[in-house]
């Protein structure tokens, strides 16, 4: 018991040193995001801020494809960037971005 105690102590002090430093990078208040880029399509492409993507309504699938490919229609579009978590260290922000990269084939 007083070993596992004594490893929680250790691994709460590096914790802090590292909130306390982050690695001497000037950082009073460190806030790192993982942000994720959402695209918002199928707006009329004069309102889409002279973006537009080609999209294929046919088969039901809605698939983006490139222009003048038969049976799609030109949409306007905007990316926008959605936060998904807010952490106080990089270590953080790095562990949900792996886990997102595993969970999720559009995360880049």
């Amino acid at each position: 018991m007083i070993s596992q105690d004594r490893q929680r102590e250790t691994t709460l002090l590096a914790i802090t040193e590292r909130l306390r430093t982050q690695d001497n990078r000037a950082t009073m208040d460190p806030m790192f995001c993982v942000q994720i880029k959402i695209r918002d399509s199928c707006y009329d492409p004069e309102y889409g801020h002279g973006e537009s993507i080609w999209v294929e309504t046919e088969s039901g699938d809605y698939d983006e494809v490139p222009p003048n490919t038969p049976g799609a229609k030109e949409f306007g579009y905007r990316d926008r960037w959605e936060t998904v978590m807010v952490a106080f260290t990089e270590e953080g922000c790095k562990e949900i971005d792996s886990v997102l990269q595993s969970t999720h084939e559009d995360v880049a």
